[in-house]
C-alpha cells in the first residue's frame, strides 16, 4: 500500500513539470513573435528591395544560360558520327547478287556492296586500287601484273589470293557459266604467279584493259571452286549465301508485301578499314510512286534511279538533297539492221533525220547532254564533223519518198502496206517519256510507232539477250575510254552480244580493231574518227542523250561525293566513308 507521503511527492513532481512546460511554451511564443513575426513585419518595409534582388539573380542566371548556349553554338556544331543504318530504295527486284551474273540495277547495287573489284574509280574519276594495291604493264601493252592487298580477306576471314582471281575469270570464260562478261574476256590468259601476284596476258595490246577490271567482281574459289559451271547460276550462293570481300557483309534477304530487303552489316575485316555505317539496307519497290512515298514518309535514307518527272515532288521535302550524277553512257534508239524493214538504209536515215534529240533533252528538263554519235563528246576520237545527221524532217520525208514510201492521209505506205515499226523499252527511268516523244516525232513523218514497255528483268532476258526487237530504246555504258568494240563490231552481232543494232561494216570493224590495240593517243584518235564517219553514213542507230543518274539522299547523310560515274553502282565507290548519325562536336578554327 502506497503511503500518503509518497503520493504527495508524486503530485508535487507533476505540478513542477507542468509549470516548466507552460513556461517553455510561453517563452517559445514570445520568441516566435520577436524573431519571426517581428522580422517579417520589418521585411515588409524592404520587400521591394528583396524582390529586386531576386529578379536580378534570375536575370543573371538566364543570361548565363543564354550565353552558354550561344558559346556552344559558336564553338560546337552537329557533326557526322559513326554508326546507324542507311536504307536505300530503288525500283526493281533482287534475283542474283553474284557479280559475274548481276545485270539489273538492284542486283548490281547489291553486288557492289558485297563484292570487290580489282580496280575502281576514285572521287576524281581516276583509276585506283580496290583489291589490287598496285599494277604494271609491259611496253607492248599485252601483259599486266597486279598485286593483291596483303590484308584483303573474304567475309569469312579466309585470305584472298591470286587463285581467287584466276578462278573468277576462268569461270567468266567458261561457256556453261553463261556470264554476261564472257565476250569481254575471250582469249585472255589469267595466271597466279604467287599467292598475291596475278598476271593477265592478252592476245594483243589492249589500251583500255585496266578499265575492264572495274566491272564485275571477284568471287571465292574456296566456296565455289567445286561447283559445276553449268549449275553455278542457280547456286544458293547467288541469293542466300553470298560470301564476298566488299565493305558490307550479307545478313539476309527479307521479303514482305512484294518488297525485298537486302540487309547487310559492316565488314569489320574490310581491307580499307571498317565502314562508318553499322548497316546498309537495299529495299526494292515495284514502282517509283511507292518508293517516293516511302522516302517522304521517312522510311528511307536515299532513293536511286529517280526519274525527271518525280523531281518536283521529291524535292518538296526539305530533307531531300538531289544529285544528278553524270553517267559515262549514251541512250540510243538501236535499229535492228537485219530486220526486213530496217535493213533499208533509207528508213534508218529518215528515222535519224526525223529525230530531234535536243527537243527530247528539253523535255527532260535539260538535265542531260545530247548524244550525236557512237562516242561521247568528251572522249578521245570524237569529231564534230562526223556527228550523226541532224534533225531535218524535210530531208527525212525526201528519203522516204525516194525509197517508195508514199504519204497517204498522213501515213507512209508502200505496195499497200503501212510503215509500222515496234519499239521495245523498259518501263522505268525516263524511257517511257522518251519513247512517247519519238512516237510523236516519227509520226509527223507518217511512220507509225508502237511502243512496248516492259520491266527491267524482262527487257534483259527476253529482248536484249535474244535480240528480240525491231527498235530498242536503251542506254549503254560507254565508259571513260572510247573503246566501243562490243557495241558496234560485227563479231558481237549474234544473240547474247552487245551489238544491239546488228551493225556489220568492214570499215568500222577495222577501225575498232586497230583503235583498241594502239597505245598512242594520236593513232587511236585517227581510227575512232574513221569509225565515226562510217557509222554516220550507215545510220545503224540514232543517239539521243547522255543520261544522268537521279540520286536523292536525306540531307543529314555525309561522306557522299557526287562525281561523274561509269555505271550506276559506282555511286557506292566511297560508301565505306558514308555517315548518317550526328553528334555535337567542337569546331576547328
Amino acid at each position: 500500500m502506497v503511503s500518503r507521503y509518497t503520493k504527495l511527492r508524486v503530485r508535487r513532481s507533476l505540478r513542477r513539470k507542468q509549470r516548466t512546460i507552460e513556461t517553455a511554451s510561453e517563452q517559445a511564443n514570445q520568441n516566435f513573435d520577436r524573431l519571426v513575426l517581428g522580422r517579417w513585419r520589418n521585411l515588409q518595409g524592404v520587400r521591394r528591395f528583396v524582390v529586386g534582388w531576386l529578379v536580378l539573380v534570375a536575370l543573371l542566371i538566364t543570361g548565363v544560360l543564354i550565353q552558354n548556349g550561344q558559346l556552344n553554338a559558336y564553338y560546337q556544331a552537329d557533326g557526322p558520327a559513326p554508326g546507324g543504318t542507311f536504307r536505300e530504295g530503288l525500283v526493281g527486284d533482287l534475283t542474283n547478287v553474284n557479280p559475274i551474273f548481276s545485270t539489273s540495277g538492284a542486283d548490281r547495287a547489291a553486288s557492289k556492296l558485297l563484292f570487290s573489284n580489282l580496280l575502281k574509280y576514285n572521287d576524281r574519276g581516276v583509276l585506283t586500287g580496290d583489291l589490287a594495291s598496285n599494277w604494271t604493264s609491259n611496253k607492248a601493252g599485252n601483259v599486266y601484273v597486279l598485286s593483291i592487298k596483303p590484308n584483303a580477306v573474304w567475309h569469312d576471314g579466309t585470305p584472298i589470293t591470286a587463285n581467287d582471281v584466276v578462278f573468277t575469270y576462268e569461270t567468266v570464260q567458261h561457256p556453261d557459266a553463261r556470264s554476261y562478261l564472257n565476250s569481254s574476256w575471250r582469249g585472255v590468259k589469267v595466271e597466279a604467279k604467287s599467292d598475291k601476284i596475278v598476271t593477265f596476258t592478252l592476245p594483243n595490246a589492249f589500251a583500255p584493259f585496266l578499265h575492264s577490271l572495274t566491272l564485275g567482281g571477284i568471287i571465292p574459289e574456296h566456296i565455289l571452286g567445286d561447283v559445276d559451271p553449268a549449275r553455278l547460276r542457280s547456286h544458293p550462293f547467288n541469293t542466300s549465301e553470298p560470301i564476298g570481300s566488299g565493305p558490307f557483309v550479307y545478313e539476309d534477304i527479307f521479303e514482305s508485301g512484294g518488297q525485298k530487303q537486302l540487309r547487310t552489316n559492316a565488314n569489320v575485316l574490310y581491307y580499307d578499314g571498317p565502314p562508318k555505317l553499322d548497316k546498309f539496307v537495299i529495299q526494292t519497290f515495284a514502282d517509283h510512286d511507292e518508293m517516293i512515298a516511302a522516302f517522304k514518309g521517312g522510311e528511307l535514307s536515299g532513293v536511286a534511279g529517280v526519274r525527271t518527272i518525280d523531281r518536283d515532288e521529291i524535292t518538296e521535302d526539305a530533307r531531300a538533297t538531289w544529285y544528278d550524277l553524270p553517267l559515262e553512257s549514251g541512250v540510243y534508239a538501236f535499229f535492228k539492221n537485219t530486220d526486213n524493214l530496217l535493213k533499208d538504209e533509207a528508213i534508218r536515215l529518215a528515222l535519224t533525220q526525223g529525230t530531234n534529240n535536243r527537243a527530247i533533252v528539253r523535255e527532260l528538263e535539260d538535265r542531260y547532254l545530247s548524244v550525236n554519235g557512237p562516242l561521247l563528246s568528251s572522249q578521245l576520237g570524237y569529231a564534230e564533223n562526223a556527228e550523226q545527221y541532224g534533225y531535218n524532217p524535210t530531208k527525212a520525208r525526201q528519203a522516204l519518198n525516194k525509197a517508195g514510201w508514199e504519204s497517204v492521209n498522213g501515213v507512209r505506205t508502200k505496195n499497200g502496206k503501212e510503215l509500222v515499226l515496234t519499239m521495245v523499252t523498259q518501263n522505268s527511268d525516263d524511257y517511257p517519256l522518251v519513247a512517247q516523244a519519238l512516237q510523236k516525232q516519227w509520226g509527223q513523218l507518217g511512220i507509225k510507232l508502237r511502243v512496248n514497255l516492259v520491266s527491267e528483268s524482262d527487257i534483259q532476258q527476253n529482248h536484249i539477250l535474244p535480240h528480240n526487237y525491231q527498235i530498242l530504246l536503251f542506254g549503254i555504258t560507254i565508259g571513260k575510254d572510247p573503246d566501243v568494240f562490243p557495241y558496234w563490231h560485227s563479231s558481237q552481232r549474234s544473240a547474247g552480244g552487245f551489238n544491239l543494232s546488228e551493225f556489220n561494216s568492214p570499215i568500222s570493224d577495222i577501225a575498232l580493231e586497230t583503235g583498241r590495240t594502239r597505245l598512242q593517243p594520236q593513232l587511236r584518235q585517227a581510227k575512232y574518227q574513221s569509225f565515226m564517219r562510217d557509222w554516220r553514213s550507215k545510220v545503224p542507230a540514232v543517239g539521243l542523250y547522255q543520261p544522268g543518274y537521279g540520286y536523292v539522299q536525306h540531307s543529314r547523310v555525309s561522306g557522299f561525293v557526287p562525281v561523274r560515274i561509269t555505271t550506276a553502282d559506282d555511286r557506292f565507290n566511297g560508301v565505306h566513308d558514308w555517315q548518317i548519325n550526328t553528334q555535337r562536336t567542337d569546331k576547328t578554327f
